[in-house]
């Protein structure tokens, strides 16, 4: 069965727009625009299997990266918190996601009151129990405060991010309690700060960063890229994951500097769900963002 935490029920996605071939904040360079939607509709094509229904919104030629949906909201559980995205070019892109997740799924969602606050939600890294936020170029401490403020039941702590990626290149949820790490410095590093701060232990899975930054789990079902384009961490699954596990070749969006995860917002709407916290006017005031927990349980995870 698998973690709740991870189950969705719908997915966010969004076409890609025709500026996307020279106007992308992200890919250094010309982009393969038909083999980027190609690679585009064949992961959407693997979502509807692995259980979720697909709101695909038109593209928006204003937004050349709107593709990008992850990094417009931060949803989780009944919660969804609308992002400010570091990049002023992107911004715009919010409210059209505001409109499906108000009116089209009945979110209550809350805004960042802070006009100085950036959030990507490519920054913030959800384990399934708690929650770390990457104060990166895209994602400051204000915006990191905004997170823990909309996000009251988890604990929320900070990790810095060295130059232009965001988290989740370097670090995802390849299952339940199983996180996979990139063999990266830079992933190391990162790795380094969120163990010294989280509350619950997992499991460690390193990768190469390439097969880190593009994985997806959701509904027990885990999407990766294929096996020619990442040789050792492929033989990994096949020995380390023994759920239900689908190959995408990725190799255009990756060659745009996009990862596979950014390209889907996850959603489950459930009858039940708990209303978030709205309306938060002063965020100088957050005791939640950047303390590190006073109980903790073993921070060094085991290898899987």
């Amino acid at each position: 069965m698998a973690d709740l935490a991870f189950r969705y029920n719908y997915a966010i996605v969004c076409r890609i727009p025709n500026s996307f071939r020279t106007g992308s904040s992200r890919a250094k360079g010309q982009v393969d625009l038909q083999r980027c939607r190609e690679e585009h509709r064949n992961l959407i094509e693997t979502l509807k299997v692995c259980g979720v229904s697909i709101i695909e919104l038109e593209a928006a030629e204003a937004y050349p990266d709107c593709h990008s949906v992850e990094d417009t909201a931060v949803v989780i559980g009944g919660t969804a918190l609308i992002a400010n995205p570091g990049c002023h070019a992107r911004r715009g892109e919010v409210a059209e996601i505001r409109t499906v997740l108000k009116r089209d799924l009945n979110f209550t969602v809350t805004d960042i009151k802070d006009p100085l606050a950036t959030v990507d939600g490519g920054d913030v890294f959800f384990t399934g129990k708690e929650i770390v936020v990457g104060v990166s170029e895209r994602t400051n401490r204000a915006g990191a405060c905004a997170v823990a403020m909309a996000f009251q039941d988890y604990n929320v702590f900070t990790v810095n991010v060295p130059g232009p990626k965001p988290l989740k290149a370097y670090i995802q949820m390849a299952g339940k309690d199983i996180m996979a790490v990139g063999n990266s410095p830079e992933a190391k590093k990162i790795y380094q700060q969120i163990i010294s701060s989280m509350m619950y232990q997992y499991k460690k899975m390193e990768l190469d960063d390439e097969a880190v930054g593009n994985l997806i789990y959701v509904n027990g079902h885990l999407i990766h890229r294929t096996r020619n384009e990442i040789k050792d961490s492929y033989v990994d699954f096949d020995m380390k994951i023994g759920y239900t596990r689908h190959d995408l070749e990725w190799s255009a969006m990756a060659a745009a500097n996009n990862h596979m995860s950014s390209s889907v917002l996850f959603v489950c709407k459930d009858k039940h769900q708990k209303d978030i916290i709205s309306n938060i006017e002063e965020y100088d005031l957050c005791p939640f963002a950047y303390l590190k927990p006073t109980s903790q349980q073993d921070h060094h995870a085991g290898t899987l």
